[in-house]
C-alpha cells in the first residue's frame, strides 16, 4: 500500500480490545472490522448480504448510525463489496492494517485479497474514508462502551476453546503446526471466515466469527474455520487437478448457490473442510454420531463428502506413510476424480 500522504500521522481506525492472551490463543474485537460491518448491515438492502443476526448489539448500532448513509465510505465499499470484497476478503485484508492504517510490518503479499478489494489504491482510499467515517460519527467512543459486552462475550469464548487443546488437535490432524491463534470475535455473528496473516518468517492465523452458546458447536465452527488455512492453500496450488472434477458441481450448483458457493473450486474446499471437520470432533469426542454428521452435510447439497471423509479414513490410518495431510492432498483429489 502506498503511503497515506496528507493523512500520514493522522489515521487512527482504533486499537483492538483484547480479552484474552496467552502464548497459544488471542481474543479480541477489533473496531475497524465492527465499523466495516456496520457500513455493510446498513447497506444490507442494497448487498443482500448481512453479516449479523437480528441482536440488541447491532440493531442498536443501525439505529444510530444509519443517517450517516450518505457519507462517501458507503458508495466506496459498496463498489469494493460488487468486486469481490465480502466474505472472507474483508478480515483478509483488515487484519493486515493496524490501527493507525498502516500496513503490518514483513507482509507477504496477498494479492487474490487485493483483486478482490479493486486494488491497492482502492483499499488506501477505503482506510481513509473509514477513518473519516470513523472520526464524523465518533465511532470508537461507542465501541468502548461496549467493553462489558465485548469481555463477556470473550469469556464465553475462552470457556469454549478450553475445553480442548485446539493448537495439539490441528497438530495431530495436520502433521504441522498451526501456531499462535488470534481470534476475532464478532459478536452476534452468522458467518465466520479462516483467514490468516501471513509474514515472511511465519504465519498467524486470524479465524473471525462470532460466539454460539453450545461449546461442541462453537468448537466445530471454530475448528472449520481453522481448517481453511490448511486446505486452500492446497486446493490453489493443484489448479488443475481441481478443474478436470468440475463437471462435479452441475448436479449440486443450485444448493451451492444458494449457500453462496458460486464455483467448483470454493464448493470442492467446503467439502474438504467439513469432512475433516467431522473427523475431528469425532476423534476428540467420541459421543459424536459421525454417520449423523455426515447425513447432515449431504441434506445440505456436500453429496461428494462421504468419498472424501473415506479417503480421510484412508489418511489416518497410513499416518507412517503420510505424516503431513499435504504430502497426502494429491490422493484425496485422485479420489475425488473418481467421481466422475
Amino acid at each position: 500500500m502506498t503511503e497515506l500522504k496528507e493523512y500520514k500521522n493522522e489515521i487512527f481506525l482504533g486499537n483492538p480490545q483484547i480479552l484474552y492472551s496467552d502464548k497459544k490463543y488471542k481474543i479480541f474485537v477489533d473496531p475497524k472490522i465492527e465499523l466495516t460491518y456496520l457500513i455493510l448491515e446498513i447497506m444490507r438492502y442494497k448487498t443482500g448480504f448481512s453479516q449479523y443476526r437480528i441482536s440488541d448489539y447491532m440493531q442498536k448500532q443501525i439505529a444510530s448510525f444509519s443517517s450517516y448513509i450518505d457519507h462517501p465510505v458507503f458508495e466506496t465499499l459498496l463498489g469494493m463489496f460488487r468486486r469481490g470484497f465480502s466474505y472472507d476478503a474483508i478480515p483478509g485484508i483488515l487484519h493486515r492494517i493496524n490501527g493507525d492504517g498502516s500496513l503490518k510490518e514483513n507482509l507477504i503479499r496477498n494479492e487474490y485479497y487485493i483483486r478482490r478489494a479493486g486494488g491497492e489504491k482502492i483499499i488506501e482510499n477505503f482506510v481513509i474514508q473509514l477513518h473519516d467515517f470513523n472520526k464524523d460519527i465518533n465511532y470508537l467512543e461507542y465501541f468502548y462502551k461496549n467493553s462489558s459486552f465485548y469481555k463477556e462475550q470473550g469469556n464465553k469464548t475462552l470457556s469454549n476453546i478450553r475445553k480442548i487443546d485446539i493448537i495439539t488437535t490441528l497438530n495431530a490432524f495436520f502433521g504441522e503446526t498451526a501456531g499462535k491463534i488470534n481470534i476475532c470475535l464478532t459478536p452476534d455473528a452468522t458467518h465466520g471466515y479462516g483467514v490468516t496473516v501471513d509474514y515472511d518468517n511465519q504465519t498467524e492465523m486470524y479465524p473471525t466469527l462470532g460466539n454460539i452458546d453450545d461449546p461442541l458447536q462453537y468448537l466445530s465452527f471454530l475448528i472449520h474455520e481453522l481448517s481453511h488455512p490448511f486446505v486452500n492453500p492446497l486446493i490453489y496450488k493443484e489448479n488443475e487437478m481441481v478443474s478436470i472434477t468440475e463437471s462435479l458441481y452441475k448436479p449440486i450448483e443450485q444448493k451451492m448457490r444458494r449457500q453462496v458457493y458460486p464455483n467448483w473450486e470454493i464448493t470442492l474446499i467446503e467439502h474438504i473442510v467439513r469432512a475433516i471437520t467431522i473427523k475431528i470432533m469425532c476423534i476428540t469426542f467420541p459421543s459424536n454420531n459421525e454417520k449423523e454428521m455426515i447425513e447432515k452435510e449431504i441434506n445440505k447439497g456436500f453429496i461428494y463428502i462421504e468419498t472424501i471423509i473415506g479417503s480421510l479414513d484412508y489418511y489416518l490410518n497410513h499416518r507412517n506413510e503420510y505424516k503431513i495431510f499435504r504430502t497426502y492432498f494429491n490422493k484425496l483429489l485422485e479420489d475425488v476424480t473418481d467421481l466422475i
